[in-house]
C-alpha cells in the first residue's frame, strides 16, 4: 500500500508539471509570436513611410525635344507653337553673307529671322525678330530693341563670318563676326510659334545656316528604375504592415462585424429610385462647365506623358493634385462620347448612395435605420446635390465618395476599437486630398473624431507599443506620395505649384464669401438647382445643431455618431475655404455628407423629437424661404445644355407670378401658423405615444423629402421637355441617345 501510494503520489506531480510546462511553453510561443508581429508591423510600416518619402527625391528619365531648322536644306517656314510659349533656350547661326545678300535686294525692312509670323502685330510684340533695314541689323525681342549693328561694319574676311544668337533664362547675346551687338543679362526669351525667314536658298548663301530651339520639356518624364523599385517596395511594405496591424487588432479590438450588413444586396424602393435617376441623368443631364476643358487635357496625356494644364498654367503638371485624371485619360481612349465619360461619376454616385444607406444611416441610430421616411429624405437630398454638380469630368464626385469612405472608416474604428479601419481611412483621406484641393474636406471626419481616436491610439499602444501602432499608420498616410510623384520630381512639383500660385486664381481663406456671391449670381453658377441643396445643407446643419445643443442629444440617434456627423458637416464647410479657387462647382463634394445630415435632420424635426408644433412650423417656414431664395435664380444648365430648357435665362414663373413670390407667401403663412401655435400652446408638449413614433417621423421628415423630391422631378422634367422642344434641332439628351444607339 505504501509503495502503491508512493508511486501514485510521484506520478501526479509529473503529469501536472507537464501540463503547466506545456501551457507556459505555449504562452511563451504566443508572446514571442506577438512580439515578432509588433516588430514586423513597426519595421515594415516605417520602411514603407521612408520609401514613400524618398520617392519625390528619386530620379526620373526626362524626355527632351529639339526643333531644328532648316530641314534638309529647305528654307520653308516651320510652324511650331510652344505650349509654354518660351523655349528653354534658342540658338541660331546665320552667315553674314546671307544678311548682306538680303539687304542688297530689299529696299523695305525685312525679317532675316523671326519666331512669330511676319506681319503679325501681336506676334512682333512677343516674339523675336532679326530685322534688316537701311543697312542695319537689329535684334528685337518681346517688342524691345536689344541692339543693332551696321552691316557694312562687319568684317567678312579673312574667315567665314557668322551671325550667332543665344537666348536662355540667364540672358541673351548676339554677335556679328567679332562684333557683339547684344548682351542682356535678363530673361528676354521670345515667344515661339515657329521659324520664319525671307532667306531664299536659290539666291542667298546659306551654308552653315542653323536654328536650334529646345522646348521646355522638364515635366515630360518617366520614372527611373530605381524610383519604380522604391514605389513597388513602399506599396508592398505598407500593405504587409496593414495585414500585421489587423492581426494585432485582435488583442484589444472587438470582433469586427461584417463590412457589408447581411442582405445589403437586396434593393429597396429608394435604391431603385436613386440608381434609376442617376442612370437617366447620365443620358439627359447637363454638362459641367469644365467637361471640354478637362477632356482636352486628358486626351493629350498620351503624347505628353503627363496631365498638364495648358489652358491656364503653361502646361505645368496638375501634381500634387489630379491623380484621377490619369485614370480618366485611359478611360477616354476607349470613347470620348459624353455618356461614356459620365460613367465613372455615375458609378461613384451609386457607390456613395450604397455607403450612405448601408453604412452611415444604420450607424446614426435605431430610428434612422428603421425609418423609411428618413431614408427618403436622404435619397432626395443626395439626388438634389448630385444632379446639378456631379455629372461630368470634374473631381467633386471623387471627393464626395472619398470623404464618405473616411467617415465610414472612422466610425468603424471607434465602434470596433480596431486600428485597421483608421489606417484605411488615412489612405482614403490622403488620396482624396491628392485628388483636388477640395479634397481637404476628407480630413473633417478625422478632425472631429480626434478625442476617441487618440483614446484608441493610447489603448493599442499600451498593448502593442507605439512603434507597432504608429508605423503602419504613418506608412498608410504617406503612401499617396508614390502616386503624386510617380513620374515627377519634388523640384518639378514645386515649380508647378509656384506657377499656379503666381498666375492664379489664388484666393485666401477669408475671401470665401466670393463663392457664395457666385452662388447668388444670375449665371449658371447660381442656378436654382445649385442654390437649393447648399442652402438646405446650411439649414439642416443649423437645425440639427440647435436640437442637439438644446436636448443634449437627438433622441433615437446615436450620441457619438450624430455629434461627429454634425461636426463633420461644419468642419467641411470651413475646410472648403482653404481651396484657392472659389467656384460653386466645389459644393458637389458635399453631396454625401449633405444626404447623411438630411436623414439626421429628418429625425431631429419630427414630432417625436421636436415636440413643439411651433418649432416644426418654423422649420417648414425656413425650408420654404430657402426654396424661394433659390427660385430667384435661373434654371440654367451650362452651355449647350441650355437649349430648350424652360427658364434657362430667368427665374421660374407661373402664369406671370414669380415662383419665388409664391414660395415667400407660403413661408409667411407657415411662420404665421408658428406664431399662433406659440401663443396657443406652452413650449414643448407631451411626447407622442410609443406607437406613433413611426408616424411622427414620417410627418416630420415629409417637408425635406417632398420638397427635394419635387425639385429633382422638376430637373428631370426640364431636360425631357428640352429634348422634346428641340426635336427638330440640337439637344444634349438627343445627342447622347444618338451616341448610345449608334
Amino acid at each position: 500500500m505504501l509503495t502503491s501510494g508512493h508511486v501514485a503520489t510521484s506520478r501526479r506531480p509529473s503529469r501536472l508539471g507537464d501540463e503547466v510546462a506545456a501551457r507556459y511553453s505555449a504562452a511563451g510561443r504566443n508572446r514571442a509570436g506577438t512580439r515578432l508581429l509588433r516588430v514586423a508591423a513597426a519595421v515594415l510600416g516605417l520602411l514603407g513611410a521612408m520609401l514613400a518619402v524618398s520617392v519625390p527625391l528619386l530620379p526620373v528619365i526626362q524626355d527632351t525635344a529639339v526643333i531644328t531648322w532648316p530641314r534638309a536644306g529647305h528654307l520653308a517656314a516651320v510652324n511650331a507653337p510652344l505650349v509654354t510659349f518660351q523655349p528653354q533656350n534658342l540658338s541660331a547661326v546665320i552667315p553674314c553673307a546671307a544678311a548682306l545678300s538680303v539687304d542688297a535686294r530689299s529696299a523695305q525692312p525685312v525679317s532675316l529671322l523671326s519666331t512669330t509670323p511676319p506681319g503679325s502685330a501681336d506676334g512682333a510684340a512677343v516674339g523675336m525678330v532679326l530685322e534688316i533695314a537701311s543697312g542695319k541689323l537689329t535684334m528685337i525681342s518681346r517688342g524691345q530693341a536689344l541692339g543693332s549693328v551696321a552691316l557694312n561694319s562687319i568684317p567678312i574676311s579673312p574667315e567665314p563670318c557668322l551671325i550667332t544668337i543665344s537666348s536662355s533664362a540667364r540672358g541673351t547675346t548676339a554677335s556679328a563676326g567679332p562684333i557683339r551687338f547684344v548682351k542682356v543679362t535678363q530673361d528676354v526669351r521670345p515667344q515661339v510659334t515657329g521659324i520664319y525667314s525671307v532667306l531664299d536658298e536659290h539666291r542667298d548663301p546659306v551654308s552653315g545656316l542653323s536654328v536650334r530651339i529646345t522646348p521646355d520639356t522638364r515635366y515630360q518624364s518617366t520614372p527611373h528604375p530605381v524610383k519604380l523599385a522604391a514605389i513597388v517596395l513602399a506599396a508592398l511594405a505598407v500593405m504587409t504592415s496593414l495585414v500585421l496591424l489587423h492581426r494585432l487588432d485582435g488583442g484589444i479590438g472587438r470582433r469586427a462585424p461584417r463590412v457589408l450588413p447581411s442582405g445589403w444586396w437586396r434593393p429597396t424602393g429608394r435604391d431603385v429610385t436613386v440608381l434609376a435617376v442617376l442612370a437617366v441623368w447620365v443620358v439627359i443631364g447637363g454638362i459641367t462647365s469644365d467637361d471640354g476643358y478637362i477632356l482636352t487635357m486628358i486626351r493629350t496625356r498620351a503624347e505628353m506623358g503627363y496631365i498638364g494644364n495648358y489652358y491656364r498654367w503653361f502646361n505645368v503638371p496638375e501634381a500634387p493634385f489630379g491623380w484621377p485624371y490619369e485614370l480618366y485619360a485611359y478611360w477616354s481612349q476607349i470613347s470620348s462620347t459624353p455618356p461614356w465619360l459620365r460613367l465613372p461619376a455615375f458609378a461613384m454616385g451609386c457607390v456613395s448612395w450604397m455607403l450612405i444607406s448601408r453604412q452611415v444611416m444604420p450607424r446614426l441610430g435605431r430610428e434612422v435605420r428603421r425609418s423609411a421616411a428618413a431614408g427618403w429624405a436622404a435619397a432626395a437630398v443626395f439626388l438634389a446635390f448630385w444632379l446639378p454638380y456631379n455629372n461630368g469630368l470634374r473631381l467633386e464626385p471623387v471627393v464626395a465618395i472619398g470623404s464618405l469612405l473616411v467617415l465610414c472608416a472612422v466610425e468603424r474604428a471607434v465602434a470596433t476599437r480596431r486600428m485597421l479601419p483608421l489606417a484605411l481611412g488615412l489612405i482614403a483621406a490622403a488620396f482624396t486630398v491628392a485628388a483636388s484641393p477640395t479634397g481637404f474636406l476628407a480630413v473633417a471626419p478625422l478632425l472631429v473624431s480626434l478625442r476617441p481616436l487618440v483614446k484608441l491610439l493610447r489603448q493599442h499602444s499600451q498593448v502593442s507599443g507605439w512603434a507597432a501602432v504608429l508605423g503602419p499608420l504613418l506608412g498608410a498616410g504617406l503612401l499617396v506620395l508614390v502616386v503624386i510623384f510617380a513620374d515627377q520630381t519634388l523640384a518639378g512639383v514645386r515649380e508647378a505649384t509656384r506657377v499656379r500660385t503666381e498666375i492664379g486664381p489664388n484666393l485666401s481663406w477669408y475671401q470665401e464669401p466670393f463663392r457664395y456671391q457666385w452662388l447668388f449670381s444670375d449665371m449658371p453658377d447660381g442656378a436654382l438647382a445649385r442654390r437649393f441643396p447648399v442652402l438646405l445643407l446650411l439649414l439642416s446643419l443649423g437645425t440639427s445643431l440647435v436640437v442637439w445643443l438644446r436636448r443634449g442629444a437627438i433622441p433615437g440617434a446615436g450620441l457619438g455618431p450624430s455629434r461627429r456627423l454634425i461636426g463633420t458637416a461644419g468642419a467641411a464647410l470651413g475646410l472648403l475655404a482653404l481651396t484657392p479657387t472659389k467656384w460653386t462647382h466645389h459644393f458637389g463634394a458635399l453631396a454625401s455628407i449633405g444626404a447623411a445630415l438630411a436623414a439626421l435632420t429628418a429625425l431631429a424635426t419630427c414630432s417625436a423629437v421636436l415636440r413643439s408644433a411651433r418649432n416644426r412650423w418654423w422649420f417648414l417656414a425656413g425650408l420654404l424661404m430657402i426654396l424661394a431664395m433659390s427660385a430667384t435664380g435661373p434654371n440654367a444648365p451650362w452651355y449647350v445644355s441650355q437649349y430648350g430648357v424652360p427658364w434657362f435665362d430667368k427665374p421660374p414663373s407661373l402664369e406671370g407670378f414669380q415662383a419665388s413670390t409664391l414660395l415667400i407667401a407660403g413661408a409667411a403663412v407657415a411662420a404665421l401658423i408658428a406664431v399662433i401655435e406659440g401663443l396657443r400652446h406652452e413650449p414643448g408638449g407631451p411626447p407622442p405615444p410609443p406607437g406613433d413614433r413611426h408616424g411622427a417621423l414620417l410627418i416630420g421628415s415629409a417637408p425635406i423629402a417632398v420638397l427635394c423630391g419635387l425639385l429633382v422631378v422638376a430637373e428631370v422634367f426640364a431636360m425631357v421637355k428640352a429634348m422634346h422642344k428641340q426635336r427638330d434641332g440640337y439637344s444634349m439628351a438627343a445627342a447622347n441617345i444618338a451616341h448610345i444607339t449608334g
